[in-house]
């Protein structure tokens, strides 16, 4: 027995783990610890108070698992500490390789410096495509590992499911994850020259990479067609998932249409006015007028017609991105500046047949840099996930035994006096990002308009809608936004509703209101609007669509509270 815990003790199990779980638990409490977007606050509200699981962007497996695990955790938000232990998993995943390959001492030089490098802005940043980009970089390297030790053992099977959960967050992104294992293949074969194999003994080495990475494509889309078929089954799950997925693809394209350059066409979908459109830019939704499904599908029309010059635009911002960081010099400067030093280090220092792993995972970052600009806009969490990935196998791909001896002896050997550099590099590098990080991410947020939460949570007889715009710069100073980790309590946002898409139907229904939020604002005077923008183009869209015989609609100011205005809707 004493053998058995002595030799666990000296796992690089136990070592992976301890080492990341206190990365975490450091992250966590220096950072503000937030969410990056309000994206993933409403996805936690939706799976996790209300218990919705349909979504464009969150398989239905992974909503149905976090949602009922949220009754019985209650006191966590389940969707945000889901993805924190996943993200810990990941990480020490990524620690047992490097320490399975290599040692411990590796290991933790390596993941070190991936630590420094991810950890501290991954934590601090709920966001759910970050989540998904370091599941499938652990999830990969678990299963690339487990083909080159030829070992299909747990640590295989533990990297298929978690690069099954990464594509649950994001569904696209596991094709990234793939293109790279397949620069990697690559890599691989030039390394070991097995490209001068007779075909049979070729075969033989090529055989369980095609298996392993078709068994994974299987598994991960046959998971995302049963979320999509679910997604569809009935007419509120598919209204809902299509309105998401038009959303967000339209957000992550070109900027909306010029309204001029495109009247015909909107007005064919109800899109008479200016006004109107401005509204549908903005977020308003409302399925029995213009503002609706058709519509957002003729903005996404248009921007594909518009898209169709832009490939080579997608090219250009890689160099001009990657320019304004080093202007600024913020932490992705750092991290491309590490892959430079590392990508040339391993140039000079292994033999010139591995010089192949960083050229094709410069072609690999490359190719699905252009591709997610051109579909998805480029967003930092998005290349977040390709440096993640080019650093990671980068650090994996290093073979100390295959290093050019002959003429530096014994630079690649681990030595007392190496290991003394090496420490002090990543102190330094340490430093040097913490610094970085710190003055861009500073918390200048505005002042916490507490009155008028205050207002909101002892009135639950009455009932809030928030402009779309308001809502989104509000829901920041919400509870459960300010504190991710929390729980939500009975009630939460119960009596707040916005004009976009998603309404709290049960709730109009209590309280006796149609469950057209249009319509419920102007009969019933227990409703309030909220609204911090200029309110001339909404009241017009009442007016237009929701009065007869020359009536107006007005907003009538009843009270201003941190600079939040709020309103009663008449019909004059």
């Amino acid at each position: 027995m004493k053998e058995k815990i002595f030799k666990f003790l000296k796992s690089k199990t136990l070592f992976a783990f301890v080492f990341n779980v206190a990365i975490m638990a450091i992250c966590i409490i220096v950072t503000s610890f937030s969410f990056e977007s309000s994206d993933d606050f409403l996805n936690s509200v939706n799976i996790c108070q209300k218990h919705f699981y349909y979504s464009s962007s969150i398989n239905y497996i992974l909503a149905v698992i976090v949602g009922s695990a949220q009754y019985a955790f209650r006191d966590f938000n389940c969707y945000v500490l889901a993805q924190i232990l996943l993200s810990c998993s990941a990480f020490t995943a990524i620690t047992f390789v490097f320490a399975d390959k290599f040692n411990k001492k590796i290991a933790f030089g390596f993941s070190a410096i991936i630590n420094i490098l991810f950890a501290l802005n991954h934590y601090q940043n709920i966001n759910s495509n970050r989540t998904s980009a370091l599941l499938l970089t652990a999830g990969f390297l678990l299963v690339l590992n487990a083909i080159r030790n030829k070992r299909y053992n747990l640590p295989c099977w533990i990297g298929v499911a978690m690069i099954s959960f990464g594509s649950f967050y994001n569904y696209v992104y596991f094709f990234v994850a793939l293109g790279f294992a397949v620069a990697f293949f690559f890599g691989d074969l030039i390394s070991k020259k097995k490209f001068k194999l007779p075909f049979r003994k070729f075969f033989w080495y090529f055989r369980p990479f095609l298996l392993m990475f078709l068994l994974v494509t299987i598994v991960v889309f046959g998971l995302n067609q049963f979320s999509y078929s679910v997604n569809h089954a009935t007419d509120e799950a598919s209204d809902f998932y299509n309105y998401s997925y038009l959303k967000t693809s339209i957000n992550n394209n070109l900027p909306y249409p010029n309204f001029e350059d495109y009247e015909e066409k909107f007005a064919d979908v109800g899109i008479n006015s200016k006004g109107d459109y401005e509204l549908l830019k903005s977020g308003y939704y409302d399925s029995e007028k213009a503002l609706n499904l058709d519509a957002l599908q003729t903005v996404y029309d248009i921007q594909k017609e518009e898209k169709s010059n832009a490939f080579l635009t997608s090219f250009t911002d890689i160099f001009t991105d990657n320019y304004h960081h080093f202007a600024s010099f913020d932490c992705e400067a750092i991290i491309i500046l590490v892959f430079i030093g590392l990508g040339i280090l391993f140039v000079i220092y292994q033999k010139n047949r591995f010089g192949f792993f960083p050229i094709f995972y410069v072609a690999a970052g490359l190719i699905s840099s252009i591709l997610l600009r051109y579909f998805y806009s480029g967003a930092k969490y998005l290349m977040y996930g390709n440096w993640l990935l080019m650093v990671v196998l980068l650090f994996y791909s290093l073979n100390f035994e295959k290093g050019r001896t002959k003429h530096i002896p014994q630079l690649l050997k681990i030595k007392h006096g190496n290991l003394i550099i090496a420490l002090a590099v990543i102190i330094c590098l340490g430093a040097g990002y913490i610094s970085v990080y710190t003055v861009h991410n500073s918390n200048n947020k505005d002042t916490v308009p507490q009155s008028l939460i205050s207002e909101i949570e002892r009135s639950p007889h009455k009932y809030y809608v928030f402009d779309t715009k308001t809502a989104i710069g509000l829901y920041q100073f919400s509870e459960n936004y300010m504190h991710p980790l929390w729980g939500f309590k009975d009630g939460y946002l119960d009596n707040v509703d916005t004009f976009g898409y998603f309404h709290n139907t049960e709730n109009l229904i209590k309280r006796n209101m149609p469950t057209n939020i249009y319509e419920a604002v102007l009969t019933n005077r227990e409703i309030y609007v909220i609204d911090k923008t200029s309110v001339n183009i909404k009241e017009q869209y009442f007016t237009n669509n929701y009065t007869r015989n020359c009536h107006t609609v007005r907003y009538k100011l009843l009270n201003n509270i941190d600079n939040y205005c709020i309103y009663n809707v008449i019909v004059e």
